[in-house]
């Protein structure tokens, strides 16, 4: 007898800085294209009702998107949330560890889709280099932001 293969279902959450896209960063539309594929190559569906995106600042600890699909993803379950990149979720390490702590608390894993970042896959110290390196690049921006 074969048992067979649960598809994994995925949340995506997509962020912009603003509406004017710098050049180089990604659209919403971009992201959403580049995390699909991702998904696909992976065998994991993605769960159109679990969509959510923002467009600010990823100081900002309020995030409409972001606060509603946390709410969300405690009562209804997918498998794993899937970014483009892991500085689009956030750029603060202590709001990345508690993101994710809440989401290993509901059985749902994090993955990337630019990056080799996969909490099911157990690796943990990477994600908390990559968080680090998130925070570093954001004092940079903001140093450039205020020299000028």
């Amino acid at each position: 007898m074969s048992k067979s293969k649960e598809i994994k279902k995925a949340a995506l959450y997509l962020r912009v800085e603003s509406e004017q896209i710098e050049t180089g960063r990604p659209s919403l539309e971009a992201q959403e294209k580049a995390c699909r594929e991702f998904c696909a190559t992976q065998g994991i569906e993605v769960s159109e009702a679990h969509i959510y995106r923002d467009i600010g600042k990823g100081l900002d600890d309020f995030r409409p998107g972001l606060s509603a699909m946390i709410r969300t993803l405690e009562t209804e379950y997918v498998d794993t949330v899937v970014v483009y990149k892991l500085d689009r979720l956030t750029r603060k390490t202590k709001f990345l560890l508690n993101i994710l702590h809440n989401l290993a608390e509901n059985g749902i894993g994090f993955r990337s889709a630019t990056e080799l970042i996969d909490t099911e896959a157990g690796n943990g110290l990477i994600i908390h280099m990559l968080g680090a390196l998130a925070v570093a690049e954001r004092e940079v921006l903001q140093t450039r932001r205020y020299s000028k």
